[in-house]
């Protein structure tokens, strides 16, 4: 049975089937629709992007230099919950691949500080 006959078995038993499918299909075109629109509105902020020439910059604000402040307060946080989680003893031991996905962890979070 190929699907053209299962959809016009379907069609006679619900007559209202087109009309419960059609809105769907409706807007996913739509959707696929805006998505392009998008994706063809984005293309000069790449392309600006691209040929941008460098310039002198601002210095940081003060409220730059605290939020990273707070950034690099919570990355030492995070090292210190890992390197204490793979260091304390626990009632139930760490498997071997927990272990090294902590440390895996646990090493990108010193590069990133």
């Amino acid at each position: 049975m190929n699907i053209v006959n299962i959809l016009d078995n379907i069609e006679k038993i619900d007559t209202e089937v087109n009309d419960r499918l059609n809105p769907r299909r409706a807007a996913m075109k739509s959707m696929l629709s805006f998505g392009k629109k998008a994706a063809i509105a984005s293309v000069p902020l790449g392309l600006g992007s691209m040929f941008s020439t460098a310039s002198a910059q601002t210095p940081a604000s003060d409220a730059q230099v605290a939020s990273l402040q707070v950034v690099l307060a919570i990355k030492h946080f995070e090292l210190a919950l890992l390197n204490n989680g793979l260091n304390r003893p626990f009632t139930k031991p760490l498997s071997a691949n927990d272990k090294v996905a902590l440390t895996q962890i646990k090493d990108q979070e010193s590069k990133h500080i």
